[in-house]
């Protein structure tokens, strides 16, 4: 599961091979818009609020998170997975984790530590294994 800046992807991996992706429309960007609507402040602001505030201002954000959850469980539907690997930025907010544990128990829920640099290091990895079956 990526939360990117504006959208949620998901791709289901079984035996080293993507055998389903989705993306749809809620991620960063829209935290940062609830967030500036919710406290009347700009844009900037709330983006500047969003990474330091974390716990402070889970409450005005739970919500979209909640969206993207319903956006990951839409996308496993027909799909057997045992594990949750949450990647982007997005992510390292205090609750998140919580929230998809308890929103799919069945999974076993991951949130390493960089979590924002997991995209930018699979491209990579991808580039430089080129020839070795990776595909973007």
């Amino acid at each position: 599961v990526d939360i990117g800046g504006g959208t949620t992807g998901i791709a289901v991996v079984a035996q080293g091979k993507v055998v389903y992706s989705g993306d749809e429309a809620t991620g960063g960007h829209h935290i940062s818009l609830t967030l500036a609507g919710n406290q009347r402040i700009s844009l900037e602001e709330a983006e500047q609020i969003k990474r330091e505030r974390g716990a402070e201002i889970w409450p005005a954000v739970r919500p979209v998170y909640e969206k993207m959850a319903d956006i990951v469980e839409q996308h496993l539907q027909g799909h057997h997975v045992d594990e949750l690997w949450l990647a982007g930025g997005s992510c390292m907010q205090p609750g998140v984790k919580a929230l998809f544990e308890q929103r799919f128990p069945q999974h076993q829920i991951h949130l390493p530590p960089q979590s924002i640099f997991m995209t930018p290091l699979a491209i990579a990895a991808c580039g430089i294994s080129e020839g070795e079956g990776c595909h973007a």
